[in-house]
């Protein structure tokens, strides 16, 4: 009878564990997201090609290059370039 109950209280105990740790995990993946997604919009920068009038924006340091449309980026984030 006492090996039961000790059986019994390992397995909750297991469960109450396992289901703490699960939503941890959770709020630290999304914290996570938060922060990378923070250091990309921090790290961006806004290009317009003088030849072109075309806009890009840039992540700073990465190999990252997309078009946006000139007139969505504030004028003080935009660098004109040659």
């Amino acid at each position: 009878m006492k090996r039961m109950f000790v059986v019994l209280y390992v397995v909750m105990l297991a469960l109450f564990a396992v289901g703490c740790d699960t939503r941890s995990q959770k709020d630290r993946l999304r914290e996570w997201e938060k922060e990378q997604g923070n250091l990309v919009v921090a790290n961006m920068h806004y290009i317009q090609d003088a030849r072109t009038g075309l806009c890009f924006a840039h992540v700073f340091r990465e190999w990252s290059l997309a078009t946006v449309p000139c007139e969505a980026v504030p004028s003080h984030l935009l660098l004109v370039v040659r």
